[in-house]
């Protein structure tokens, strides 16, 4: 599958929700990734183009790291045994951050940063930001190394995540709902809430510790 992804990064931001920028950062952030100032952000990709890309730009970084992770494997070359690095990333896995929303960062989701990162997989302090679409969006970008977005509650729709869900397939990484299923997009749209939550990674293999770990130490709001 094939998407494009866009944003108004003018009207994105964590505004009264986070403490970690504001929406000219956000603006900055992809900008960077254009090479000029533009107050919006398009991605395309998907797994028949083989990668994610920016549109009048060049290849994401994450797109690229993976491709070329996936390009080693295939071909037998020795990839390096450092423990701290994972195969679709460089970020150091204690590096890797977290994406929540200030207003719901307790309860469960604060029990799967703490543990993920008593485990030396996730930076402890995670990002605030609001918006399940900007959240995905960040994820695929990963400019402040957002690598997670643990939400396994209703609140979100399937067309939050839909395109980021393609391309984040494409570039290794994986999103799910809290039972660790495969989104189903042929849904109507009377019919679109995620009632199992939302696990989502850039990385696959940390998507599947996540999922692991929930199940096994039993994470809950109570």
């Amino acid at each position: 599958t094939n998407v494009i992804m866009a944003t108004n990064t003018n009207n994105l931001g964590d505004g009264g929700d986070s403490g970690n920028g504001d929406k000219d950062n956000a603006s900055d952030a992809h900008s960077s990734l254009l090479g000029f100032h533009c107050p919006c952000c398009a991605l395309y990709g998907g797994t028949l183009l083989g990668g994610a890309f920016v549109v009048g730009g060049s290849e994401l970084d994450r797109s690229r790291v993976s491709r070329t992770m996936t390009t080693m494997t295939s071909i037998n070359i020795p990839q390096s045994p450092h423990p701290m690095h994972s195969s679709t990333s460089s970020i150091p896995k204690a590096n890797r951050k977290a994406i929540i929303s200030k207003s719901r960062g307790g309860g469960v989701v604060r029990q799967c940063i703490d543990s993920l990162s008593s485990k030396g997989l996730l930076d402890p302090e995670p990002i605030y930001i609001t918006g399940a679409g900007y959240k995905t969006l960040r994820l695929v970008l990963g400019t402040h190394n957002e690598t997670m977005w643990f939400f396994p509650k209703p609140g979100t729709s399937l067309w939050d995540v839909a395109a980021a869900d393609a391309l984040l397939r494409c570039m290794g990484g994986r999103i799910s709902d809290k039972f660790g299923k495969d989104l189903d997009y042929s849904k109507s749209w009377t019919d679109a809430d995620n009632l199992d939550g939302i696990i989502a990674c850039s990385d696959s293999n940390l998507h599947a510790k996540c999922l692991q770990l929930y199940r096994e130490e039993g994470w809950d709001d109570e």
